[in-house]
């Protein structure tokens, strides 16, 4: 009988046990129509990507009244240094490069000097373009810094990138400089190319600056030529270059 017994309040502590986690969370009688709410709360969801659209236009417009205020001729410059810090600090480089593009056609060398910094410090060949605009200024300080940035800019550049499309511009922009140690600076970027086109790039500028009378260029290819072939001298015409180049890749399949 007793077993009887214990077998039964066994079985209704079992039941009651089962039965209370059955019950809803709202209580013993349970809200029927209860809804698991979302982020935007009771039964609606945010709309991730309509928010984000949101945030977009909010940022570009307050470039495009910083654009503006840049434009005009009573310009705040502290107000507009301080708006780009505000989306280098926020990683907004889209928008920083952009402002930095309206600064770089500034009548003011302060503005002008941040629009270098902001393209040095996004990096990459958009900012090496814009950089490569800059160039040319009347300001030969602005002009000297414009060439920092722009190399700067092309060492920032992955390697599996690369910037093959840009040589024309680069050898351009070679072409065009007169300062020594602009063109060191240059031509040692070039140098940690592969091989192929560090030659084929050294060889182009060799061939234009005999044409351009430049002997200062000329000596830094050959120069430069060298250095990128431990030393050897016998590469002095675009068939001695070729030939070096299959010897080499010979050995480098060996």
């Amino acid at each position: 009988m007793k077993q009887k017994i214990m077998a039964a309040v066994v079985g209704l502590v079992v039941m009651v046990v089962i039965g209370w986690y059955l019950l809803p969370s709202g209580g013993e009688e349970g809200d029927k129509d209860v809804q698991t709410p979302t982020d935007g709360g009771a039964g609606q969801g945010i709309d991730k990507e309509a928010v984000q659209q949101v945030e977009e236009k909010v940022v570009s417009e307050r470039v495009a009244n910083l654009q503006r205020q840049a434009k005009s001729k009573d310009a705040d410059v502290e107000d507009l240094l301080k708006g780009m810090q505000d989306l280098l600090d926020e990683d907004d480089e889209d928008g920083a490069f952009e402002l930095a593009k309206t600064f770089s056609k500034s009548p003011s060398k302060e503005l002008k000097s941040r629009a270098l910094d902001t393209f040095r410090w996004i990096g990459g060949k958009r900012s090496a373009l814009a950089c490569r605009e800059m160039l040319s200024d009347n300001d030969e300080d602005i002009a000297k810094e414009a060439m920092e940035a722009f190399r700067q800019s092309l060492e920032s550049i992955e390697e599996e990138e690369g910037y093959s499309d840009l040589y024309p511009m680069i050898e351009d922009v070679i072409m065009a400089c007169k300062d020594e140690n602009d063109l060191s600076g240059l031509f040692l970027l070039l140098s940690n190319l592969d091989i192929h086109d560090s030659l084929n790039l050294y060889m182009d500028l060799q061939e234009k600056a005999k044409k351009e009378d430049r002997a200062d260029l000329v000596d830094m290819t050959k120069e430069y030529i060298e250095f990128v072939t431990n030393g050897d001298e016998s590469i002095d015409s675009r068939t001695a270059m070729e030939k070096w180049l299959k010897q080499h890749d010979e050995e480098e399949k060996e």
